[in-house]
């Protein structure tokens, strides 16, 4: 009788065993897919972080009177990180409202590969107001 109990345990755990591998293997691309997203989504939020902060840049300089090349080579030192060819930089200067714009597009791209972003840009726009000459 001692060792029938052990037996049903030893099935029992088995079973147990079984089902938890089961489990696992109904659940690990749902996990997968979610840690691919949140690896992605962190990227791509760091980038648009650095180019809101090199929209600044570019539009500080630009009201300072830097010329267009100057606002752009000041985006792309401001853009660390971020590949300088694949930079685009519009700077709009609206002289009846004194307010000057610089608006940063960078093609997003997807650290893991799992999703696919072709065509999709991140974007990001500074504007402030000025006080000299046109």
């Amino acid at each position: 009788m001692f060792q029938r109990k052990e037996d049903q345990e030893r099935k029992r755990q088995s079973s147990d065993a079984g089902q938890a591998v089961v489990e696992f293997a109904l659940v690990l691309p749902l996990l997968l897919v979610l840690l691919l997203g949140i690896l992605d989504f962190g990227h791509l939020y760091s980038q648009v972080s650095i180019l809101q902060g090199a929209a600044r840049e570019g539009v500080r300089e630009a009201v300072l009177g830097g010329t267009p090349a100057q606002v752009r080579d000041k985006v792309e030192r401001a853009a660390t990180g971020l590949e300088k060819q694949k930079i685009q930089v519009v700077m709009d200067r609206d002289t009846v409202e004194r307010l000057i714009t610089v608006e940063v597009k960078y093609p997003a791209e997807s650290i893991t590969g799992f999703f696919p972003l072709r065509g999709l840009y991140l974007r990001a726009t500074a504007a402030m107001t000025y006080d000299r000459g046109p």
